[in-house]
């Protein structure tokens, strides 16, 4: 039997979830069968998953907590097990575009994962145009960050229709969830450890906080800090309700404003983000005056290629320049603060900071964030950061589910309790595949957001191409 304690990075997704915050990812597969050898049979895509994922035991574990709360929750086999238990099909009338699919992302997206079975869950939509089917997956953000689903899905899916090179492994064995007291001595070890490392994480972060204070002191461009962005429509407090919306952005079209001003992938991208935001916040008639902050996560360096669960992802704070009119002048701000903001979490040890999230207490975290979004102090205070923007690197090569086409994949994160955005890309086959989330009250039109996107990449390579032009 499988008892295997939760890190301290994972456990803080669970304890993070309350009614109005749900911690789990959403991918979205819109898979083109115009090239299938037979008609898309929605109960033969329910067999072929079955099993795929018996190849991916994280997808069959599930959370049980520690007695008296003694550690973190630990995952373990679910007895109960059936992929069945996780899929649901739904069929719309066509013709059913984009906003359609949208509109049932958003109420999936708008409840939370079950505690009492694996936590993920899919929906099956049919009926949109040219016979594409889509797959709303939901994925805990415990169980997986963003480099452990690429490996995920690259498991699930063919690398292409004939270079299959796994094969489903044994159905595993009815078992019981543990007992108390095979817990207790799992979390009695735990704690045990934690306390012989405790002396030594002290004066190592002790240090480190000095490190970091002193770089920070002497650097040429001083790193965004939480709390340095202005108050935003996007800061409230959060209902469960969840709006969505997705653009493509082409992405030889990113590239090329990479190479021509000197940056990175990630600077053209945020550069858009920083257009479209400045657009979206004139058009409602708000101030633009100064940068808002936005969380960015990052992945950690000599991170394990093949991991297919957990969460070894660091985070970093970017200054996203939207009180700059001038294109190019925001891809060099946003260059500039991101290579400060890498610099400093380089300083601070994204592992230090991991073995640090050991000590997340167990009982008072939730209770805290609990309590704050009953308070709806979101609604009155300054927020930490004014949105969430991620970039995933996904596979390059066009994925398949035996003669099905993967023809493209959105992917975005939760939104924490006065964050309402999350913009979250996902580069596949030549594609920057971008999801749109929030809710009601931080982002009502998620469209008004998602359109801006496109134009403020054209605005981006245009003003790119003058820059270029009068340097030579």
């Amino acid at each position: 039997m499988t008892i295997e304690p939760l890190s301290g990075s994972d456990a803080r997704f669970l304890y993070s979830e309350t009614a109005h915050a749900h911690m789990h990812t959403l991918k979205i597969a819109v898979m083109d069968t115009a090239a299938a050898v037979q008609s898309f049979d929605p109960e033969a895509f329910v067999v072929t998953l079955d099993e795929r994922v018996r190849l991916l035991p994280p997808l069959m574990r599930r959370p049980v907590p520690m007695p008296f709360g003694m550690g973190h929750p630990a995952w373990v086999d679910d007895p109960g097990f059936s992929v069945r238990r996780h899929i649901s099909i739904r069929a719309i009338d066509p013709p059913a575009g984009a906003r359609e699919l949208a509109r049932i992302v958003a109420a999936f997206a708008s409840t939370p994962l079950p505690r009492d079975r694996p936590l993920w869950a899919v929906m099956l939509v049919t009926g949109l145009p040219d016979g594409r089917v889509a797959a709303i997956a939901k994925i805990h953000h415990s169980v997986a960050d963003g480099a452990a689903t690429v490996e995920m899905l690259r498991r699930v899916l063919d690398g292409g229709p004939s270079t299959r090179t796994t094969e489903p492994g044994p159905t595993p064995p009815i078992v019981e969830l543990p007992n108390r007291r095979e817990l207790a001595r799992v979390a009695a070890r735990e704690r045990s450890r934690k306390l012989r490392t405790f002396p030594e994480l002290v004066a190592q972060s002790a240090r480190n906080t000095a490190a970091t204070a002193w770089r920070r002191s002497r650097a040429s461009v001083r790193a965004a800090k939480p709390f340095d962005g202005p108050r935003t429509s996007l800061n409230v407090s959060l209902p469960s309700e969840r709006t969505f919306a997705m653009t493509t952005l082409p992405l030889p079209a990113l590239l090329a404003v990479r190479h021509a001003l000197g940056g990175s992938l990630n600077d053209a991208y945020l550069a858009v983000c920083a257009g479209a935001l400045r657009s979206y916040f004139l058009a409602r008639g708000e101030r633009v005056v100064h940068p808002v902050v936005a969380s960015v996560p990052i992945g950690i360096r000599g991170d394990d290629a093949k991991r297919i669960s957990g969460n070894r992802v660091d985070n970093m704070y970017v200054r996203i320049p939207i009180q700059l009119a001038d294109p190019v002048a925001r891809f060099r701000a946003v260059h500039e603060d991101a290579a400060a903001a890498h610099t400093l979490r380089d300083v601070m040890d994204p592992a230090l900071v991991a073995r640090r999230a050991e000590l997340t207490p167990t009982h008072l975290y939730p209770i805290a964030l609990r309590l704050l979004t009953a308070s709806k102090l979101a609604d009155r205070l300054r927020p930490p950061v004014n949105l969430i923007i991620s970039n995933v690197a996904g596979p390059r090569e066009r994925l398949h589910l035996g003669s099905t086409v993967l023809d493209t994949i959105y992917s975005v994160g939760p939104l924490l309790e006065g964050v309402g955005l999350n913009l979250t890309a996902w580069s596949y086959a030549g594609g920057m595949h971008i999801a749109v989330l929030g809710s009601p009250r931080s982002l009502p039109d998620p469209w008004a957001l998602a359109d801006r996107l496109p134009e403020a990449l054209d605005t981006l390579v245009t003003a790119t191409s003058s820059a270029s032009k009068s340097d030579d």
